[in-house]
């Protein structure tokens, strides 16, 4: 019904959501007190007014660009458009606003991953003064870095995981920079954490880097990060690289 309301709200030049809301009542107030002055109404006619209705509908714009549009938003508009002739208009908004949902959520997951820098630190203070650095593959690095640029959720947790373990499995440190993290979710901290845990398994320590606003809040909260030292957690690359020092320092001593 709401659905209805707000399909006839639009196409008659509503613009916020009380037009639509307004709409809906005055449909279903029609419907309850008034169905029976539309009673000696005759079908034929009733159904002129609802081709006339279908006909405007029709968002003539998309349709004459649709060589052009994505196929998964093609998609959402022929299971939408199917489920409106075959099924009902409210059964067809909803899954079509799953379906879009989806596709969101897809696209969402490619933008984040987009933004995952994963690479080997190439600092001179980390390269061994004994190999031969012509021969020195720069993928077994001592030390890495893993960069999250922009926001994350849960549309791209689990891929995040899976594609910076693969990169981190070599090194003995990551620096995780969250210099340029905008924002993290509590489904992408969770994933942070299942990373940290399974690096540590590995005997690999971390360093985090700068760490602050919302973000830290969000990790600080979930408890993400206990398990990294107070020690680890610095502001810029310079510290990092000191701290990282003093790891494998302490590492090569013990050994």
């Amino acid at each position: 019904m709401s659905a209805s309301g707000g399909v006839t709200s639009s196409r008659t030049g509503g613009r916020s959501p009380l037009a639509g809301a307004i709409g809906a009542v005055l449909l279903l107030g029609f419907l309850v007190g008034f169905g029976r002055v539309a009673e000696p109404i005759p079908l034929a006619v009733l159904s002129g007014i609802l081709m006339k209705i279908g006909w405007d509908i029709i968002d003539w714009r998309f349709l004459t660009r649709i060589r052009r549009i994505r196929l998964e938003y093609i998609v959402v508009m022929l299971i939408t458009f199917g489920l409106t002739v075959f099924v009902d208009l409210i059964t067809a908004v909803a899954l079509g606003l799953i379906a879009a949902g989806v596709v969101r959520s897809r696209e969402s997951e490619r933008h984040e991953l987009d933004r995952v820098r994963s690479l080997p630190l190439l600092n001179p203070a980390f390269f061994p003064e004994s190999d031969n650095l012509v021969d020195f593959d720069p993928f077994r690095m001592p030390v890495g870095l893993v960069t999250l640029r922009g926001r994350f959720s849960i549309a791209s947790a689990n891929e995040v995981t899976r594609a910076v373990t693969a990169d981190i499995e070599d090194h003995d440190i990551v620096i995780l920079d969250f210099s340029s993290t905008s924002s993290v979710d509590e489904s992408a901290a969770l994933a942070i954490e299942q990373l940290i845990h399974s690096a540590r398994d590995r005997d690999t320590a971390w360093i985090v880097l700068g760490l602050a606003g919302e973000v830290a809040d969000v990790l600080h909260s979930l408890m993400v990060l206990g398990a990294i030292p107070s020690e680890c957690f610095v502001s810029n690359l310079d510290e990092a690289v000191v701290v990282a020092n003093g790891i494998l320092d302490a590492r090569k001593a013990t050994t």
